[in-house]
């Protein structure tokens, strides 16, 4: 069981209508409540979960678009997080071996797995600072932009220097996550299907496995 030291939320954002995508992200994280002691759960959904689970808070939003749902991300999610950190997973994004957990991940304001250019910004699987979602609310969000490029790539400067933002160093962050980069190595957890085919199968595998225990006992 990982105990992060920091009150932390446990959070995702499904934002279509899609009832497969709301049952795998639902099992993604009753995975990581039993694998780790989060303050909350919170799921911000255009579906309701299955009565079999149901998180420490549900949030109904609307159904939208990914301009929608990154607009949600960088507008709305910050007024709804109190705690000192935030963890946002998805259905492809996720821990797939808690023994990997560095209490180092805790200590910076970001941490995600980095890009091929070295900037450490995805949102996938990521820890939040409360001090970068507050510091975010004041940026203007350019709509053609992912969340996560435009703040962590594009404002990079802006909050490292103006606003004393930490983003974790690359190679500390590839130990965190891995997504278009260093999947080659082992890490806490994974983001995309696609981008790390490899760490999705194991993890899921993983789910998988766990879940026939829960189900037998």
């Amino acid at each position: 069981m990982i105990y992060f030291g920091k009150s932390i939320t446990l959070a995702s954002v499904i934002w279509d209508n899609s009832k497969e995508h709301m049952n795998r992200t639902v099992r993604v994280m009753r995975w990581m409540e039993s694998r780790c002691w989060f303050d909350r759960t919170v799921l911000f959904s255009a579906c309701a979960p299955p009565l079999s689970w149901s998180p420490c808070r549900l949030v109904q939003i609307p159904a939208t678009d990914e301009i929608g749902f990154n607009t949600f991300l960088l507008k709305t999610l910050p007024h709804m997080i109190d705690t000192e950190l935030l963890m946002l997973v998805q259905d492809d994004g996720f821990i797939i071996d808690p023994d990997l957990w560095n209490p180092a991940f805790a200590t910076y304001d970001f941490i995600g797995a980095p890009w091929g250019d070295g900037f450490v910004g995805n949102w996938g699987f990521c820890i939040q600072s409360h001090k970068f979602l507050n510091l975010r609310k004041r940026f203007g969000f350019i709509q053609t932009a992912n969340a996560d490029t435009f703040l962590c790539r594009d404002n990079h400067l802006a909050l490292v220097m103006g606003s004393g933002i930490r983003f974790a160093p690359t190679d500390l962050a590839a130990k965190f996550s891995t997504e278009t980069t260093h999947n080659d190595q082992l890490s806490l957890g994974f983001h995309g299907r696609t981008h790390s085919p490899e760490k999705y199968k194991l993890g899921w595998e993983r789910i998988e496995a766990w879940e026939k225990t829960v189900d037998n006992s």
